[in-house]
């Protein structure tokens, strides 16, 4: 398939930044960073979950990375949007500052543009 050689620029430049933040928060959450598991507990969650979290994002990182099966990766795509916007309904139900719930917003807007740009340059 022959794709503009823009949307794959747009891919990484918007997939790169993406997967590092998922990246820095799943090493947060797995290694019980205490600023992790401060946010974890104001926010009402048992700090296993940060185990949980952190897991999946870096199963989700390692499928989108690979590309090795459209699946996995589409999985991967839909536990992105599912976590960020469960994190900003996290944050505005705790009050916290507008900033949170924002930058949730923002992190799952980078999620399906990524998403978008992929399904423009995959191959069929």
């Amino acid at each position: 398939m022959n794709f503009p050689r823009r949307d794959v620029f747009l891919y990484w430049v918007i997939t790169i930044p993406f997967l590092a933040m998922m990246a820095m928060s799943a090493y947060m959450s797995l290694s019980m960073n205490p600023q992790a598991i401060a946010g974890t507990q104001h926010l009402g969650y048992p700090l296993y979950f940060m185990k949980i979290l952190g897991t999946f994002k870096t199963l989700g990182i390692i499928a989108i990375i690979t590309n090795k099966s459209k699946l996995l990766k589409e999985w991967a795509y839909a536990g992105f949007a599912i976590t960020t916007l469960s994190a900003m309904a996290s944050h505005y139900a705790s009050h916290d500052p507008k900033t949170n719930v924002i930058m949730a917003l923002v992190f799952f807007g980078l999620t399906i543009a990524s998403r978008v740009l992929w399904g423009r340059i995959a191959d069929d």
